[in-house]
């Protein structure tokens, strides 16, 4: 794979979608030498594909795309795969992986599905989206080859994924990161000054932090053509942090009484109220709380939930992982712990 470790995401999670945004961008990405493109089955109803497909055109080979899908059963996966290489116009992908894991994962089972994929020449490598340190080591027992990882990694989650990220740096598996400066911490003195001193925003910090990392590789999102030009500078210059990656880091996740929780947040403005409310899903949220219920059964929680302390009281409101926290109720009891990362 390439050396320079640098990718552009793309995904659904910009509010309007424009074709020519999203053709300008991937261009101006491949000119630049960013050597990942980072998409999934599902953005955009598929949408994507077909725009990535236009927008290399002949620069197929210059650049490597990673492309997520739904684990289902095991006879629909390669109908998924061959439906995406279709829809790219290309004889392989460079990465293919499960966007997360679903109870249909079982490691030996996929293990035989993926060194199938790459003997028939679909796909370079294998991967993993949003799985547990747990899980990667249950596929890694089965699977010998190189895979890759991708992950919420952040200054602020860091001490939530430091198990895995040592654990990857063992075993020469590459991780690719997301959200990259997702809840940016506001009282660190320490980012503070560094911020100062390079005359860097807290997206700018996040990239040089990343880079500190040999086997990380920032997905970057944006619609702006100056960013793309100042990420790939970033990432590709000398200049580094003054302190090792850890110093700025702050200990912030912790195991909290989940009767601690009073206020629930949600950026799709969808709120339940009421575990029962959840159970039936009114809203039709997918997957749905009880879905996932399902999924922590048998994996246990994949990602810990981010709160935030009031003022008031002492205790935390949820800001993230709305389904996941009535799905875990579901699942334990109520005065139960849940993992938690706590926000500025």
């Amino acid at each position: 794979m390439s050396s320079n470790k640098i990718c552009l995401g793309l995904n659904d999670n910009f509010k309007k979608f424009n074709k020519s945004d999203f053709e300008r961008i991937i261009k101006k990405a491949v000119s630049l030498e960013y050597k990942f493109i980072d998409t999934a089955d599902t953005y955009y109803n598929g949408q994507l594909h077909e725009i990535i497909t236009k927008s290399l055109n002949k620069n197929r080979k210059k650049i490597n795309i990673i492309n997520k899908f739904q684990l289902v059963e095991k006879g629909k996966i390669m109908e998924n795969l061959n439906r995406s290489l279709k829809k790219l116009n290309t004889e392989f992908l460079d990465i293919y992986m499960p966007h997360w894991p679903s109870t249909f994962f079982e490691p030996e089972l996929m293990c035989e599905q993926a060194e199938k994929m790459i003997k028939q020449g679909k796909i370079r490598f294998f991967g993993l989206s949003n799985f547990s340190l747990k899980l990667v080591k249950q596929f890694k027992k089965f699977y010998k080859k190189k895979i890759f990882i991708q992950n919420e990694i952040n200054i602020n989650n860091f001490y939530s994924v430091k198990d895995l990220i040592e654990y990857s740096q063992g075993e020469n598996i590459d991780i690719f990161s997301y959200s990259i400066n997702n809840n940016f911490p506001k009282y660190n003195n320490l980012v503070k000054r560094e911020k100062k001193t390079k005359k860097i925003n807290d997206y700018e910090f996040s990239l040089y932090w990343l880079k500190s990392f040999h086997n990380i590789i920032p997905i970057v999102r944006t619609k702006k053509i100056n960013r793309l030009i100042k990420n790939s500078k970033i990432i590709n210059d000398k200049i580094i942090l003054s302190k090792k990656p850890l110093l700025y880091c702050k200990n912030n996740f912790k195991f909290i009484n989940i009767n601690r929780i009073r206020r629930i947040s949600s950026e799709s403005g969808i709120i339940y109220k009421s575990l029962e409310e959840a159970k039936k899903n009114k809203f039709n949220l997918f997957p749905s709380p009880t879905l996932i219920s399902k999924e922590i059964k048998k994996f246990g929680l994949l990602k810990p939930f981010y709160v935030q302390k009031r003022k008031t009281d002492n205790d935390f409101n949820l800001i993230s992982g709305q389904a996941r926290f009535w799905a875990y109720q579901i699942v334990f009891k109520k005065t139960d712990s849940i993992p938690a990362i706590i926000v500025d």
